[in-house]
């Protein structure tokens, strides 16, 4: 007697408990499902410099994302190109790359080659030195020969790279001389002609850990933890 009117109530907890249990089961993600890593590449744009001067502009308006598909970019130019500068977006990030004349191929990073730090060494501050054109000392930054000095730490983490390391991984070299330049394309105020050709430029990064890095020619980080 007892059993029977409590029957109703135990079919209202078994009915909850198999439809819990199965909506459960199809939201668990197995580590062994073998699905790749979601990723993301977008092309933005490509700007085409002879010293300070931008020569040519590409907009991808309608740009194509891609996953895992390398995919040869024209650039069809002709004129003097020192340099061009590439903006694109990982996966809601925007990085920039400087690089010399050749063929673009994107993504810039394919899966297997972004890699995954423990712990990124991460640049604190960033300060572009203009410096006395005598200046020749390249291992420290003497104040009487310091001319100008500029925060640059926003426009210089967008040349990291995915990688965190200035794309030192795929052979890129990105020298400080272009990179001053474009500074000058972007902000003409940033300092004077003249002083582009009358100064020299150092680079000094900064870590977590306040240790210091002299930059002179090309940009260079060593994103793993050093202890």
């Amino acid at each position: 007697m007892y059993i029977l009117s409590f029957a109703p109530i135990l079919f209202v907890f078994y009915t909850v408990y198999s439809y819990c249990c199965k909506n459960t089961k199809k939201n668990i993600k197995k580590f062994d499902d073998n699905q790749p890593d979601l990723y993301e590449f977008e092309l933005y744009n490509t700007i085409f410099f002879h010293d300070t001067t931008e020569l040519h502009r590409i907009d991808y308006s309608n740009s194509v994302k891609f996953y895992d598909k390398e995919t040869k970019i024209p650039l069809n130019y002709e004129f003097a190109c020192e340099y061009f500068v590439v903006t694109y977006n990982y996966n809601y990030v925007e990085y920039k790359l400087l690089t010399k004349p050749k063929e673009l191929s994107f993504p810039i990073y394919m899966p297997d080659q972004l890699k995954q730090y423990v712990y990124t060494n991460c640049i604190k501050e960033a300060t572009l030195y203009q410096m006395d054109k005598n200046y020749n000392n390249k291992e420290s930054v003497m104040d009487n020969f310091i001319i100008q000095t500029y925060n640059i730490l926003d426009d210089l983490l967008q040349f990291l790279g995915p990688n965190y390391n200035f794309y030192e991984d795929l052979n890129i070299e990105m020298d400080i001389q272009h990179f001053v330049h474009y500074l000058y394309a972007k902000d003409p105020f940033m300092f004077s002609e003249s002083d582009l050709s009358n100064s020299k430029f150092h680079i000094e990064l900064c870590d977590t850990f306040s240790n210091i890095v002299i930059l002179t020619d090309k940009l260079k980080w060593n994103p793993v933890l050093q202890l």
